[in-house]
């Protein structure tokens, strides 16, 4: 519903399930969210609420004061998804409400709490949340996320005390992103309480951007993982904390291993330069022994350290993964790695015959040549059930036309292909002669639907060339096209 939902009368309604999304639009104010309030005090019968306030910034703690209250009164609510991001006038009054009204909401099996941009929302609104999980004991599914607001140690061991009172807790997801006052002993903290949570089944923890983690902080996550004996999806996100290098990441593979369930794995260490090839490999040889995972997503953009030995080792853990469906890895800015090494990771893929989606983004790796898309092309044809692509090719400055021919060739093989997200801006030597030939094979893809290619700032490509492209895409009628030259 649009913003014309805050002066509707909902009570005529009978509704058990409410989606409201009014994110991004300005001119919401607490006014209008009183009346929204007003409106859903009458739905007595929700089982499920979804409210996006993402980006309206004239809202301040009167609105959620109003709002919470309003929701509490659904007694038989089950889930409840609360977005209130980049609100920046919110503070832990708003906590406090939402903590209090969350009090009478006992059947929710599902909630999403979702703050950011609020540098008043500080350690003492936290502490609200003790009360509220004391009352939450059917939750099954929590998705916390408090990014950039005045948050530190001291809070992340008032969320994790809460936790303990969640005993049927299942998929656990919180996000600190930008929070600098945490430390290594707030993740000691989380560490230590949140591995009472015997029944999770999903972990997601995002720390990006806490800069005072290091090595440390890492291994207190790594020493919970073994807890979790019913543990099949992780996702650790440690992008940005500079001082993270090869012990903490060697302590974190180390304790993979014993998640035995594990089935899909996700690990971000972007632009953490102090990784080197020794990390890589550490988790590299953890990995190898996760042959039941079925997708994994490696963040290393930026680590400018490593090189072609790291995938070498990948790739071995690769050869094991037979019932791999999706495989994402993030190398951008690794400039050491070279076309040997990319060849590692295709080769290696081969060997699993269920791969439906691959995303692998070279970007600004400039050392990636007409030899990494020839291995591409070349083993393409292992890939035949891949239903989505995504090659991020931009900076590859020494890719030439013959390396799209080599894609040109193969591309076509690949008729189950539904997604496909191609770049190659500014790859400074590709003309006119080969974006033409590889468009004109895209354009063969029979089941393709959505395609975005990306030829922006590649000086031999003419505007009569890319009309041409654009008239082989154009005619194959796919249905969502983007061109961006």
């Amino acid at each position: 519903w649009s913003s014309d939902v805050c002066s509707s009368d909902l009570s005529m309604l009978d509704l058990t399930h409410l989606s409201i999304d009014l994110g991004d639009i300005n001119t919401i104010t607490d006014q209008r969210i009183s009346s929204l309030s007003q409106s859903i005090q009458t739905l007595t019968q929700l089982q499920s609420v979804k409210i996006n306030l993402r980006n309206c910034e004239n809202l301040t703690d009167a609105s959620i004061v109003k709002l919470t209250k309003a929701i509490s009164g659904a007694a038989n609510l089950e889930k409840l998804s609360l977005q209130f991001k980049t609100c920046d006038q919110i503070t832990d009054q708003s906590i406090s409400a939402l903590a209090k009204n969350l009090c009478f909401m006992t059947n929710l099996t599902d909630v999403e709490i979702a703050f950011s941009g609020s540098l008043s929302i500080t350690n003492t609104g936290i502490s609200h949340l003790i009360v509220a999980f004391e009352h939450l004991k059917n939750l099954k599914k929590l998705r916390i996320t408090f990014n950039v607001c005045n948050i530190g140690d001291d809070g992340i061991n008032q969320i994790v005390l809460g936790l303990q009172n969640l005993p049927h807790l299942e998929d656990l997801q919180v996000s600190f992103r930008g929070c600098s006052e945490i430390t290594n002993k707030g993740l000691s903290h989380f560490s230590d309480n949140v591995s009472k949570l015997v029944n999770l089944r999903e972990l997601s923890i995002d720390f990006e951007g806490c800069k005072k983690i290091n090595d440390n902080g890492v291994s207190s996550i790594a020493q919970c993982l073994g807890a979790f004996p019913l543990l099949e999806t992780v996702n650790l996100n440690f992008d940005r904390c500079l001082y993270v290098s090869d012990p903490g990441l060697t302590k974190l593979a180390g304790s993979i291993i014993s998640t035995k369930n594990l089935k899909s794995f996700g690990l971000s260490f972007r632009e953490c330069n102090l990784i080197t090839d020794e990390g890589v490999s550490a988790l590299s040889k953890a990995l190898k022994d996760m042959t039941q995972i079925s997708r994994l997503n490696l963040g290393l953009k930026g680590l400018s350290k490593i090189s072609s030995d790291s995938l070498l080792a990948l790739s071995e853990a690769l050869n094991e993964f037979l019932e791999l469906k999706t495989c994402e890895l993030d190398l951008e800015g690794c400039f050491n790695i070279t076309d040997e090494g990319c060849t590692y990771i295709i080769e290696a893929l081969t060997s699993t015959k269920s791969l439906e989606k691959l995303s692998l983004n070279l970007k600004g790796c400039f050392n990636i040549g007409n030899s990494c898309l020839k291995q591409i092309g070349k083993h393409i044809s292992s890939f035949k059930g891949l239903k989505e692509l995504s090659l991020n090719l931009n900076e590859c400055i020494k890719i030439t036309d013959g390396g799209l021919s080599q894609l040109a060739i193969y591309m076509p093989v690949l008729q189950e292909l539904i997604t496909l997200n191609l770049r190659l801006s500014c790859c400074t030597k590709i003309s006119d002669e080969g974006a033409t030939q590889l468009a004109s094979a895209l354009a063969s893809i029979s089941h393709l639907r959505t395609l975005e290619f990306e030829l922006k700032e590649c000086p031999n490509i003419s505007k009569g060339g890319f009309s041409q492209i654009s008239g082989f895409l154009e005619h194959a009628n796919i249905p969502n096209l983007k061109l961006v030259y």
